[in-house]
């Protein structure tokens, strides 16, 4: 599914009837550096390319540096579900990087998930660094003649290419632009606060709309490709046979409801009619309930469906 919609009403969202986002919610930024142990071989590449024909600009053979590494191997995979994680608890905004957390209550969800991730991640990297030496060793002999020295860094090199930083900031409401303009004169002051006063502050308002009507769509977004699936896994098969209903889709699903409701701040009615109906369609129904109960299989994949065509049926929406 594509940027799915690009508004889903004809109203924007009164910011004026929202709690106060600076007082609220909070942006969070994470940045995560992992290793990729990878290096393009040059002359392997070009043998490669004439071999077969091709233009060496289009061919790309990579030495795995640290093929022998478990633990680089590890670390990897963590960096992957600890990026995948906070994706799964956050909303983007407004493609800076930064992401939205509604308020105190799921922040602290979330810096609780974080700081698991966090702690794996650095002692995933110290036992990596301890026996970096020595894989290094294993690894260079796993290359054959492929093998080069000079590709791999010293220990104290290869430690700075890990890192991670989790950082909260505050999000500033409508701006009268005041305080900006305090250093001037009265009479520069005047004169900027005529010139560009109203313009400040529906350019921080415009973002502000703009801002949460992305956050609400990836919200839309995510709940879409969700039910598609869980509609999927609910569906009786040609033959009779039951499809294979995951757990993580079933649970990922609840989850989504809770954001729903934690997550919309502007108070977006179609949002929350929508949670509504899916914590009624949920609710006393479990994994191991619809496996044992096709009847309970075939009335919640009516109500996943329900909902799933209503969102197809929202304005601007592109499948």
């Amino acid at each position: 599914m594509n940027d799915v919609i690009t508004s889903y009403n004809n109203e924007k969202p009164d910011l004026s009837d929202m709690p106060s986002l600076s007082k609220s919610a909070r942006l969070v930024l994470l940045n995560i550096s992992c290793w990729t142990a990878r290096k393009k071989n040059k002359k392997e590449s070009e043998k490669v390319a004439i071999a077969n024909g091709a233009d060496p600009k289009a061919v790309s053979v990579n030495n795995g540096l640290m093929a022998t590494s478990v633990e680089l191997d590890q670390l990897q995979k963590h960096v992957g579900l600890w990026r995948k994680a906070h994706t799964r608890l956050t909303a983007p905004w407004m493609g800076t990087g930064y992401a939205f957390l509604p308020n105190a209550a799921w922040m602290m969800k979330y810096q609780k998930e974080m700081s698991v991730f966090s702690n794996k991640y650095d002692s995933l990297l110290a036992s990596f660094l301890s026996k970096y030496e020595q894989d290094r060793i294993t690894s260079m002999a796993a290359l054959g003649n492929m093998a080069d020295m000079s590709n791999y860094p010293d220990l104290l090199t290869v430690r700075r290419k890990f890192k991670w930083s989790l950082t909260y900031h505050p999000i500033s409401e409508v701006d009268t632009g005041d305080s900006f303009l305090d250093d001037l004169e009265d009479d520069q002051r005047a004169y900027m606060e005529e010139q560009l006063g109203d313009t400040m502050r529906g350019q921080h308002e415009k973002f502000l709309h703009e801002a949460m009507d992305g956050m609400v769509n990836s919200i839309w977004a995510r709940l879409y490709d969700n039910l598609t699936r869980l509609s999927s896994n609910l569906r009786i098969q040609e033959d009779g046979t039951p499809g294979r209903i995951h757990e993580s889709v079933f649970n990922t699903t609840v989850e989504l409801v809770n954001m729903m409701r934690e997550f919309n701040v502007s108070g977006n009615p179609q949002l929350d009619a929508m949670r509504q109906e899916l914590e009624s369609a949920l609710a006393g129904v479990s994994v191991e309930g619809i496996k044992h109960s096709s009847t309970l299989r075939e009335v919640t994949k009516g109500k996943v469906d329900s909902v799933k065509s209503r969102i197809e049926a929202l304005p601007s929406l592109d499948l």
